[in-house]
């Protein structure tokens, strides 16, 4: 049986993720209520 595109997708997501290095990803994402800072406090 085909896959939906919902389980598609969410493999294609997955393997995506698996290709982005872990130093390159936010490991704590900022409060949504301000982010004008976290450039600066990042790093990034």
């Amino acid at each position: 049986m085909p896959q939906s595109w919902e389980e598609l997708a969410a493999d294609k997501r997955a393997r995506l993720a698996k290709t982005i290095p872990d130093e390159w990803k936010i490991q704590t994402l900022p409060a949504e209520d301000s982010v004008i800072d976290f450039p600066k406090e990042s790093g990034i």
